[in-house]
C-alpha cells in the first residue's frame, strides 16, 4: 500500500507473467484495513466463494454480476482514463491487440474518471 502498487508474481498470474498494478485512490479505500504486505487480500477457497462475496457486496443494488465483470470494467474504464493500450495491456495481463479489439473506445475519459471516483460509503 505504501508504494502504491500491487506486485504480482509469475506463480500467481494466469499467464505466468510478472506485473505491477497501481493502487488507485478508490481501490485503497475499498481495500481499507484488510490490506496485507504479502499474499492475497482475501483468500477464497473456490470461485463460488469469491462470487458469493462479490454478490453480497453488491446485494440490493439491482446490479447483476457477470463472470469477470469487474476485471472487464477495470480494463475498459482504465483505458478510458489512460488512453494507452500498451500500458493497460501490461497492467491487466492482456496483449495490446486484445485491448484494442475488445476494449478500445467503449468508455470516454469522463466515464473512466467517474468509475474511479466510486468509493465505499463510510460507516
Amino acid at each position: 500500500m505504501k508504494e502504491g502498487w500491487i506486485k504480482l508474481k509469475r506463480a500467481t498470474t494466469k499467464l505466468r507473467a510478472r506485473r505491477i498494478i497501481p493502487i488507485t485512490d478508490n481501490l485503497k479505500a475499498w481495500i481499507g484495513d484488510s490490506a496485507k504486505t504479502t499474499g492475497k487480500v482475501q483468500d477464497y477457497s473456490s470461485a463460488q466463494t469469491m462470487s458469493a462475496a462479490i454478490a453480497a457486496a453488491i446485494g440490493g443494488t439491482g446490479v447483476p454480476m457477470k463472470r469477470n465483470a469487474l476485471r472487464n470494467c477495470y480494463t475498459s474504464y482504465r483505458l478510458g482514463v489512460l488512453g494507452d493500450t500498451a500500458k493497460v495491456a501490461k497492467e491487466t495481463g492482456n496483449s495490446p491487440q486484445v485491448i484494442r479489439e475488445e476494449y478500445l473506445e467503449l468508455v470516454t475519459p469522463e466515464q473512466g474518471r467517474e468509475w474511479f471516483s466510486i468509493f465505499p460509503r463510510l460507516k
